[in-house]
């Protein structure tokens, strides 16, 4: 470790450390604040078994009424009784009804620059992620649009995210939300020591499982 080098700095040269989140400008950047986790899920339907294995039920139940006439009018031999209780395999399987993959958070740690400034302009322009965009302003109200310029179905104000040298996404997240936690303590100027600036990234299209394979570089 060089003399009087403080740990972040260290950090900060570490690419293995390195988080960007982008738009089509970088709305935050820093280094990794603590381990992620990435979580992927699917929704099974479970509910649908009944119609299925009603129609299947009524079916056969259909078959066994004019089985059971025929024996009551002595036409054919046997019990004069048929089950109507049913049960087959395909009703009793799941229906795969979509999936969020993946959906995660992304901490990342800012502090002051070599030349002790803290960027508390890009640190608030984190909240840019989140925050309507104003379009214009009236004399008594004003017209807003989704954050980042956010278009449905183009790509615009979706977020990519990059990790080190291991993790690298395409622009396919949007962010449901954003926390800026700030350290109590101060330097000389007043302003804080670090700050940790927290994403929560859910895809913005579905992200099928060859793209997920390729996230990680």
């Amino acid at each position: 470790m060089a003399k009087n080098k403080l740990y972040i700095d260290q950090a900060y040269e570490n690419e293995n450390l390195r988080v960007v989140v982008a738009g089509e400008e970088t709305v935050a950047e820093g280094v990794l604040a603590q381990d992620i986790t990435l979580t992927g899920s699917a929704t099974w339907n479970h509910d649908n078994s009944g119609a299925l294995e009603g129609t299947v039920t009524n079916a056969i139940n259909g078959v066994g009424t004019g089985l059971n006439t025929l024996r009551a009018n002595n036409l054919l031999g046997g019990d004069p009784y048929v089950s109507s209780i049913y049960r087959t395999f395909m009703s009793l399987e799941p229906d795969w009804t979509g999936s969020t993959v993946p959906s995660f958070s992304v901490p990342i740690l800012i502090t002051t620059t070599k030349t002790g400034d803290m960027p508390m302009g890009k640190i608030g322009g984190a909240m840019a992620a989140v925050a309507p965009t104003e379009i214009s302003r009236g004399d008594f109200a004003k017209r807003i649009k989704a954050p980042l310029n956010y278009v449905k179905g183009n790509f615009t104000g979706s977020l990519s995210v990059n990790i080190g040298k291991w993790f690298k996404t395409g622009p396919d997240f949007v962010a449901e939300q954003v926390q800026i936690q700030a350290s109590k303590d101060c330097d000389s100027s007043g302003q804080p020591l670090f700050v940790t600036v927290t994403f929560m990234l859910k895809p913005a299209i579905p992200i099928d499982a060859d793209t997920v394979k390729g996230y990680f570089t």
